[in-house]
């Protein structure tokens, strides 16, 4: 039995938040849409070991700039978001839209209480991108 055996230890560390709301950005740097995040909380067990993923909807006005939905961490292990990690959608024409999910591996954090919030920007800072369906999650292993 696949769930009973396996299920409740490996996912019991577990968290994640969504934001259905569709709101804006037009900064080339990471920060906060007006509701903020969203964010999960997870403890970091001694392995050092996590899995992130964030999934989002974005939208651009301009087929002449991106969108980008990243994250950035607080607590036990601090650092800030990264276009390594990020969702990316350029588009080639206005008003295309993209849906889709990403999933970071890091190995080698500091035991203890983490908090990991979704940030956004766009690429060029010139044109908007609307970001919806914004869901975080991770899972300590």
């Amino acid at each position: 039995d696949r769930v009973g055996n396996y299920g409740p230890s490996l996912f019991s560390g577990a968290q994640g938040a969504g934001v259905a709301t569709a709101q804006s950005r037009t900064s080339d740097t990471y920060g906060d849409l007006t509701t903020v995040g969203p964010s999960c909380t997870v403890n970091i067990s001694a392995s050092g070991r996590l899995l992130v993923g964030i999934s989002c909807k974005i939208t651009t006005s301009s087929s002449a700039d991106g969108g980008m939905m990243a994250y950035d961490s607080t607590g036990s292990n601090a650092f800030e978001p990264i276009d390594a990690t990020a969702l990316v959608y350029f588009p080639s024409q206005t008003d295309a839209f993209l849906q889709a999910s990403g999933v970071t591996p890091y190995e080698g954090l500091t035991p203890g209480v983490t908090t990991i919030t979704a940030k956004y920007k766009t690429v060029n800072g010139t044109n908007s991108a609307t970001f919806a369906n914004r869901v975080i999650w991770a899972l300590p292993f």
